[in-house]
């Protein structure tokens, strides 16, 4: 399953490398070709961003910010290797830029080299301190790592800079969640919601913090809304199957739990559940 926990990419990584990255002389051509990457890349056409890109760098291969925006692009479309080594071309560049190391462990987190993302993004933290997207970037990989203490200090701490970061009470809410502090984790998604109102992983754990609650009620809600926006999650449709099981609608939790299944055939979770209901649905 899917984590319903956030993590910063692309949109923020190119924000970042607009805001933070360096601007030392750079040859006319090469300099046109990165402008023009960036607009691309801002307007999500990415091939042609490449494209542009490739020419800035073959132009002029000392070009640190060029290397560090095509690796938030392979990292965007699924190849996380080639943003590695992008990355680490920008840095051996230009060690001191921030969003480069974030983006680096972006990438990383994406190969599951936890470790080594740790390390990145404790180094943007350390060259940017009040570098809120590394701290919720951080922050994430700590959840992974199961190392709920340090990813509670680094929601907070991002929340503390940026106090409408609605991804940071998200994620500092699923810390609450797990660690059963339901009262706690239900008021940090409301606010991640008042902020960000059709986000389907807050709404999904609103309702995951209402379900064990047990509000009933205020999950299956919950979970209807984050299936309008992503109808593709079999967790969601899972969860809001337990949640008509359990409040005596059968046959709705047998339709979801289908759902569930078909969507991710490999669950051993989603398939028990889907046992567990079939001689209730036919009896009911």
């Amino acid at each position: 399953m899917r984590k319903p926990i956030a993590i910063i990419t692309l949109s923020l990584a190119l924000l970042a490398l607009a805001a933070i990255a360096s601007h030392g002389q750079q040859p006319d051509g090469a300099a046109a070709w990165l402008d023009r990457g960036r607009e691309l890349a801002s307007h999500g056409d990415f091939p042609g961003a490449l494209n542009a890109l490739d020419k800035a760098i073959a132009l002029d291969s000392t070009i640190a910010e060029a290397y560090a925006l095509r690796g938030a692009i392979f990292d965007e479309i699924g190849q996380p290797g080639r943003a590695i080594s992008d990355f680490s071309k920008a840095i051996r560049l230009n060690k001191n830029n921030p969003a480069f190391h974030n983006g680096r462990g972006l990438a990383l987190s994406h190969i599951d080299d936890l470790e080594r993302a740790v390390y990145d993004f404790t180094q943007a933290i350390k060259l940017k301190p009040d570098y809120v997207e590394a701290f919720i970037n951080r922050g994430a990989v700590w959840v992974r790592l199961n190392d709920y203490d340090r990813a509670l200090k680094d929601f907070s701490k991002a929340i503390e800079l940026e106090p409408r970061a609605a991804d940071a009470y998200n994620n500092r809410g699923f810390v609450y969640l797990n660690r059963g502090d339901l009262k706690q984790a239900e008021a940090d998604f409301n606010r991640s919601l008042e902020l960000e109102p059709n986000d389907p992983f807050a709404l999904l754990n609103r309702g995951t913090a209402r379900l064990k609650a047990g509000n009933l009620t205020g999950a299956e809600q919950d979970l209807t809304r984050a299936l309008e926006i992503d109808p593709n999650s079999a967790e969601t449709y899972y969860l809001r199957a337990v949640t008509r099981m359990k409040s005596g609608n059968i046959k709705g939790a047998m339709a979801d739990a289908d759902k569930a299944v078909n969507l991710d055939p490999s669950s051993p979770v989603y398939k028990k559940l889907t046992e567990e209901l079939r001689p209730k649905n036919q009896t009911q």
